[in-house]
């Protein structure tokens, strides 16, 4: 039972830092892709 809640809370957290810095990342990511297809 604490083993499924530890899973669970990792989880949580995993998902927090997602939404804080997967966007951010993912547009980064972006602008520099565009930026290397632009500089080909």
């Amino acid at each position: 039972m604490l083993k499924n809640m530890d899973i669970i809370l990792k989880l949580n957290i995993d998902t927090m830092f997602y939404f804080k810095y997967g966007f951010v990342l993912k547009f980064y990511l972006l602008e520099n892709y565009s930026f290397l297809l632009l500089n080909i």
